[in-house]
């Protein structure tokens, strides 16, 4: 597949996950099965050679969002136009999942709004830094950090983990101090203390 194919291929994915999300409401709790499937379809196309491609994606999206932060008035809208563009990162995350630990370190917040996305593979490698975007980010970066801590506990192999995830925890609930009531915020992060109790608990206790 010649790179005009595979551009073409990457946005007809990109834009089905966009058009999903635009029909919702809210904020996104998890990536929803089309964007796995979406994400691993393009992972499949892509090659290593290909990897210039995947980087101009991440780079758009993370434009596509600072442009949406900067230029739109704090509210639903805005927040419900920042969700459609972490669908999108999803879709194209596990192609860019090699370019995670470059972009944790750009200074770009939407690279690291992508780095964060990615997260529907966990690296727990990551998840001190994951913790760290709680109180470094603004509330919507630092709201998806929450979620990929919860989807890091949640993954199959979350158990073989514990000590990362309990370190994680640790920070998120340091940084999480004087979270206001009735946040999504707040909630995501009792949600993660909620995972990792059930963790804890013997394999097949109550």
């Amino acid at each position: 597949m010649g790179p005009i194919e595979l551009e073409a291929e990457i946005e007809t994915e990109l834009n089905k996950s966009a058009h999903d999300a635009a029909g919702m409401r809210g904020l996104s709790t998890a990536p929803t099965q089309d964007e796995v499937r979406r994400g691993e379809k393009v992972a499949q196309i892509v090659t290593p050679g290909d990897r210039a491609i995947v980087r101009q994606q991440v780079d758009a999206l993370a434009e596509e969002y600072e442009t949406i932060r900067s230029s739109l008035p704090s509210g639903d809208d805005r927040t419900h136009r920042m969700e459609i563009v972490v669908s999108k990162m999803r879709t194209i995350g596990r192609a860019a999942y090699p370019l995670r630990y470059d972009l944790v370190q750009s200074p770009s917040p939407g690279r690291r709004l992508q780095a964060i996305s990615l997260q529907v593979i966990p690296d727990y490698e990551l998840l001190d830094w994951l913790a760290g975007r709680v109180r470094e980010e603004k509330p919507f970066i630092s709201y998806h950090a929450l979620v990929a801590l919860n989807i890091a506990a949640r993954n199959e192999h979350a158990r073989e983990h514990l000590n990362e995830l309990r370190a994680a925890l640790r920070k998120a609930q340091q940084n999480g101090k004087g979270l206001a009531a009735h946040t999504d915020r707040l909630q995501a992060l009792t949600d993660f203390e909620k995972q990792m109790a059930s963790l804890e608990s013997p394999v097949g206790g109550p």
